[in-house]
């Protein structure tokens, strides 16, 4: 987006420092280097320009890797929080729309959504790692918003599994009825945000179990994209933040009938 006029955000080698660090764990093979640190402190004014020249060359770089930014770290450098909006689901296998042509099964041609309507009914990680690697069509149809009435997701390393999460939640997320999510992230830097786009609009259950401060904040944003007025129940135990909870009241419709939170008498 464009920076507000006279918005000035001051950062440290140091704080560019770490958010290279993270960078590279994220985009190990593309992520741009920094200028070299040095020992001494330097005040001559050449030095200074120059330096200041190699930072922003490399800022540029890093924001040609995530245009709008996922990654909380570099979110964070940045003084930017993204709210979550309609826009394209690029870049993650699920574009809405996309239905990969129809099947050809013994010279018939059968849509992609009547397949991916079979592959509900069957073991999820079946569909994903058998079903979707026999041709174009049947890839398409296990991203297919039919083939996900409902989804389960749970790990304890969010950072290396919320990617090929969402290439399943991305094109699922209009016609999902139910959604549980149990998430921690192993290594806290490397947090991400949900992608652009994503809108629940039929859920009528919701299960919320953020393990730590990350996964909270993971939570917060997709209870912000949750316009569901048919959603009646919902679960959340973990870590509750603020933002959990406020996101919640937001979410919350008239024809919500439960809410479950955890609850420890004094």
């Amino acid at each position: 987006g464009k920076a507000i006029p006279g918005q000035v955000i001051r950062r440290t080698y140091e704080e560019f420092a770490k958010l290279g660090r993270v960078m590279g764990l994220r985009h190990p093979s593309s992520a741009p280097q920094l200028p070299p640190s040095t020992f001494f402190e330097h005040t001559d004014a050449a030095f200074l320009q120059e330096r200041a020249a190699g930072l922003e060359a490399y800022l540029a770089d890093v924001l040609c890797l995530e245009p709008l930014p996922r990654t909380r770290v570099l979110r964070r450098f940045l003084n930017i929080w993204q709210p979550l909006g309609p826009g394209p689901l690029s870049g993650l296998g699920g574009e809405l729309g996309c239905d990969g042509g129809p099947l050809i099964a013994r010279g018939a041609r059968v849509n992609v959504g009547v397949v991916a309507h079979v592959l509900a009914f069957l073991e999820p990680l079946w569909i994903l790692r058998r079903c979707s690697l026999v041709c174009r069509a049947m890839h398409a149809a296990s991203r297919n918003a039919r083939c996900w009435p409902s989804l389960r997701f749970a790990t304890t390393r969010a950072e290396r599994w919320l990617e090929p999460f969402f290439t399943i939640l991305a094109p699922a997320c209009l016609q999902l009825q139910q959604l549980t999510l149990d998430v921690a992230f192993e290594n806290p830097s490397l947090a991400v945000a949900p992608p652009g786009g994503l809108l629940f609009r039929n859920l009528n259950r919701l299960v919320l179990r953020p393990r730590d401060v990350e996964a909270a904040a993971l939570v917060a944003e997709l209870l912000e994209a949750v316009e569901a007025p048919g959603l009646r129940e919902v679960s959340l135990e973990g870590v509750l933040t603020d933002a959990v909870l406020l996101a919640l009241a937001n979410a919350a419709g008239d024809g919500l009938e439960a809410v479950r939170l955890p609850f420890a008498p004094p």
